[in-house]
């Protein structure tokens, strides 16, 4: 499947401290109707959680990291899931020591410092739905 977009807008925001990072980038995209987006994200997190996808048991692995990171780096996108805005968001976070860890963003990082960027695009509608064979919700 290739899809051609064209640039449509940028929107620039500082993440709200306290707040939970992917559901913060989620709101934006939703009080802006974004449907179709990359999202690029910077900052620092009182808390993180990450996951990994178990491709045997085809589910996610939820990994909760002790003490505070560096967004080292952020990137992902939008489509559409069940009608509304699905971010789909996969993090780099560094320690005190620069060592990383990384996964798909889950709920329950909690920002203490954040900056989004989030280029929006026009074209055809991006919906997910589910794939039988890997138990995801993937791009139709």
């Amino acid at each position: 499947m290739i899809q051609e977009y064209t640039p449509l807008r940028v929107l620039i925001s500082r993440l709200p401290h306290g707040g939970d990072l992917l559901e913060s980038i989620t709101t934006i995209c939703t009080e802006n109707e974004i449907h179709t987006a990359s999202v690029k994200a910077i900052g620092a997190l009182s808390s993180a959680v990450i996951g990994f996808y178990d491709q045997e048991a085809q589910q996610y692995i939820t990994i909760e990291l002790e003490g505070r990171w560096e967004v080292a780096s952020l990137m992902g996108n939008v489509s559409i899931r069940d009608g509304q805005p699905f971010c789909h968001l996969h993090v780099t976070l560094a320690d005190e020591k620069g060592n990383a860890k990384g996964g798909h963003l889950m709920k329950g990082c909690i920002i203490y410092a954040g900056e989004a960027v989030i280029e929006e695009f026009s074209g055809p509608e991006l919906v997910r739905e589910f794939d039988e064979e890997t138990q995801l919700y993937l791009w139709k």
